[in-house]
């Protein structure tokens, strides 16, 4: 959804397994995914596309 969506921030954006590391698994926990934007959380769980907006500006392709 965010590569279709906001298109223009694809090369910006990049996964990681939060199981990957134990820093990540003690912060996150059961809480993936989750989205964030340098130290702040975007969304967990589940995407909050008005909170993901107020990061990212409007959809350039709506999903």
């Amino acid at each position: 959804m965010l590569f279709r969506g906001w298109p223009q921030y694809a090369q910006h954006m990049e996964w990681r397994d939060v199981d990957e590391r134990p820093e990540w698994r003690e912060a996150y926990g059961d809480k993936v995914p989750v989205l964030l934007q340098g130290p702040e959380t975007v969304c967990a769980l589940q995407p909050d596309l008005g909170r993901i907006a107020q990061y990212f500006g409007e959809m350039a392709n709506p999903v």
